[in-house]
């Protein structure tokens, strides 16, 4: 079960996983009328796949408790987080970068918001 929900090389959450996840930050936006933000991100498939598996371990160390970062292909992750304005979700962009930076990851990542949000609430 447990390989099912975990990626074996990074610890963190399958797409499985991350989807229940994204599935309660979504009826919990609904309950608190909070917002969550879903970002991307992701490096070039060239990239040394232990090495952003350790960068992407950093990022989740950095985020809250209540969010969720997992594994959504060998080099792409996507982060679940609860936000409560535009700005915080800038916050969080930056941790993100600065995990990557502080990971010595010398390769570069694109990170983008994709869905959710502030802005988006009661859509």
């Amino acid at each position: 079960m447990y390989a099912a929900l975990f990626d074996p090389e990074s610890g963190l959450p399958t797409q499985a996983l991350l989807y229940d996840r994204l599935v309660i930050a979504l009826g919990r936006t609904q309950r608190t009328g909070t917002a969550v933000a879903v970002m991307h991100f992701s490096t070039p498939e060239t990239c040394n796949t232990r090495a952003v598996s350790a960068a992407a371990r950093k990022v989740a160390t950095e985020l809250r408790a209540d969010d969720t970062v997992g594994r959504a292909a060998p080099h792409q992750f996507v982060a679940v987080c609860h936000v409560r304005d535009s700005q915080e979700v800038q916050v969080v962009v930056r941790r993100i970068a600065e995990a990557f930076e502080h990971a010595q990851a010398d390769f570069p990542l694109s990170v983008r918001r994709v869905v959710g949000g502030p802005e988006s609430r009661g859509r």
